[in-house]
C-alpha cells in the first residue's frame, strides 16, 4: 500500500522524461513491483503545465530495494515512451549540473532517432578499449511526443573521461553517415551563457530576408525571443536568440541554439545560389580581437601590393 507521508530525505530517486497521458503514481508502483521493490511512500509528482514532460520524487527507504530501484529507472519506458531516473544527486539539479559538471559535460550530435537512452549510455561508456569510462547521466533532448531530436547531453564523473570521448568521438572528415558526435561543451564565462549561447549569428542569407523568413526558418528548432538583423557592406547579418517561456529554465536556450546551429549551419539556400553560415557569436573583446587583426592584415596587404607589382 502507498502511504502519502511525506519522504525522508535520502533514498530519493528522480524521475524524468515522464509522459503525461500515460504516467501515474500507480503505474509506477507497478514498475517497481515486478522488479520485486514495493513503493511504500507516495512519488511526488511534479505536474508543471508549462513543461512538455512530467517529472517526479520518489523514495525507498529500505537501502537495498533502493540500490535495486536505482537500477531498474535508470533507463526505463511507459508505454515505449523513454524514462529515466537518477539517484539523488545535488551536482545534477538546476543550475548546480553548469557550476559543478561544466568540465565533465559534452554535448552530443547526430545521435539516431531510434537510439535509446541506455544504447547511448552504452556507447558513451564503452567508447574507449582501454578502459570503461562511466557515464553519470545523460538527457536526450525530445518533443513533447518523445520523439528524439537527435542531440543530447552527457555528463561523466571527471573531466579526463569527457576529453577522451571528445576527442576520440568526434566528427571524422569525410565520413557522412557518422553518428553520435561528441562536442566539448564548456561554456568559459557563465555570466555570458545566456547571452552568447542563448544567440547564434546568421550570415550568408538573401538581404531580401525580413524576420519573418528568418524567424520561419528557425523556429521549428525552439522558441524565438528575438531577431535582430543588422546590415553591412557584404551583407546582411542577424543574430536569433533562443529562449523558453519559463523564465526558471536556463538551460532551454542553449540547447536549442546549439541544434539549430549543428542543422542549419552549411544549409544551401536559393536552390544553391548561398550557402548559410550559423554560428555562435564571439564575446565583444574577441571581436574586437578579431577585428583589430583583420585590419592589421589587410593594411599589409596593401602595403605589399606595390612591391608584388614590381615583382
Amino acid at each position: 500500500m502507498v502511504s502519502s507521508a511525506p519522504p525522508e530525505k535520502r533514498n530519493l530517486i528522480y524521475l524524468y522524461d515522464l509522459p503525461k497521458a500515460e504516467f501515474t503514481s500507480a503505474r509506477l508502483a507497478e514498475i517497481l513491483k515486478n522488479a520485486g521493490i514495493e513503493l511504500e511512500l507516495k512519488p511526488q509528482v511534479r505536474r508543471d503545465p508549462t513543461k512538455p514532460f512530467y517529472s517526479c520524487i520518489c523514495c525507498i527507504k529500505n537501502d537495498t530495494q533502493f540500490k535495486k530501484a536505482a537500477e531498474v529507472l535508470r533507463y526505463f519506458e511507459i508505454e515505449t515512451k523513454q524514462c529515466r531516473g537518477l539517484p539523488f544527486d545535488n551536482t545534477l539539479l538546476g543550475t548546480n549540473l553548469m557550476k559543478t559538471n561544466e568540465q565533465c559535460s559534452i554535448f552530443v550530435r547526430k545521435i539516431p532517432k531510434n537510439m535509446t537512452n541506455k544504447e547511448l549510455d552504452d556507447k558513451f561508456s564503452n567508447f574507449d578499449p582501454a578502459m570503461k569510462r562511466p557515464v553519470k547521466s545523460l538527457k536526450i533532448s525530445m518533443d513533447e511526443d518523445h520523439t528524439s531530436r537527435g542531440y543530447g547531453f552527457i555528463t561523466y564523473e571527471n573531466p579526463e573521461d569527457a576529453t577522451h570521448a571528445v576527442q576520440m568521438l568526434a566528427e571524422q572528415e569525410g565520413v557522412a553517415d557518422q553518428d553520435c558526435v561528441a562536442i566539448a561543451y564548456k561554456p568559459k564565462d557563465r555570466a555570458d551563457v545566456r547571452r552568447i549561447a542563448n544567440n547564434l549569428y546568421v550570415k550568408n542569407y538573401p538581404d531580401s530576408w525580413t524576420d519573418e523568413n528568418l524567424k520561419a526558418l528557425f523556429e521549428p528548432f525552439g522558441n524565438i525571443a528575438s531577431i535582430v538583423q543588422k546590415p553591412h557592406q557584404n551583407g546582411r547579418f542577424a543574430f536569433v536568440c533562443f529562449m523558453s517561456t519559463d523564465p526558471n529554465d536556463h538551460e532551454y536556450g542553449p540547447k536549442h541554439a546549439y541544434y539549430a546551429l549543428t542543422e542549419l549551419n552549411g544549409k544551401e539556400i536559393e536552390e544553391g545560389k548561398k550557402t548559410l553560415r550559423v554560428s555562435r557569436p564571439q564575446p565583444v573583446k574577441e571581436a574586437r580581437a578579431k577585428t583589430s587583426r583583420d585590419h592589421q592584415i589587410q593594411k599589409l596587404q596593401e602595403e605589399m601590393q606595390p612591391l608584388r607589382q614590381e615583382l
